[in-house]
């Protein structure tokens, strides 16, 4: 095993404590988002161009993420999504997004000095991050308002800072298990 492998990790991705979902838009990708849930959960329908009710399920967990290293940068895999990574949009908001080669985002951790870290420096399984996407910002959130709910999207052009908080729940990860071995359904 190499050390990019050495360095590459499963873990559960939230931001400030809060879990983090995906909010459905009318392209082709999802956003990546914390949701304060206002009414009735809703989403965009892209082709009835209105929003419709989505039920009222709470959601279960927060994202699964395979931390791939390359060097001292990371490509983040969404495992709940077939073949999706983390990466930014034409407006730089992130999102889930198919994988796009050498276009896909690639993240920096940053410590608490802003400082790059890899998995060689977590002592925890438990840590506080922050994503500073490669050659650009560190990545803040800001506050769009639906029609019922308002989202905190991510991007690396406005807002406040953003805190990660990782749970590492394996290290040192080629190729990511079946996601039952995670507690995922």
């Amino acid at each position: 095993m190499n050390k990019d492998q050495e360095r590459s990790f499963i873990a559960r991705l939230y931001c400030h404590g809060k879990k983090l979902s995906f909010f459905e838009t009318s392209t082709p990708a999802t956003l990546l988002t914390t949701e304060e849930v206002i009414g009735r959960r809703v989403a965009y329908h892209p082709y009835r161009n209105e929003w419709i009710p989505t039920g009222q399920a709470e959601i279960k967990s927060s994202i699964l993420v395979h931390f791939h290293c390359y060097d001292d940068y990371y490509n983040l895999q969404i495992l709940s999504k077939d073949n999706k990574y983390i990466s930014k949009d034409e407006h730089g908001f992130l999102g889930a997004f198919p994988a796009a080669g050498g276009n896909t985002t690639s993240f920096n951790l940053l410590d608490s000095h802003y400082g790059i870290v890899t998995l060689d420096d977590f002592g925890s399984s438990n840590m506080n991050i922050y994503l500073k996407a490669r050659h650009s910002r560190i990545i803040r959130q800001s506050i769009w308002e639906g029609e019922r709910n308002k989202y905190h999207c991510f991007t690396g052009e406005t807002g406040d800072i953003s805190i990660f908080n990782l749970e590492i729940l394996e290290r040192s990860v080629v190729t990511p298990r079946d996601l039952a071995s995670y507690g995922e359904h």
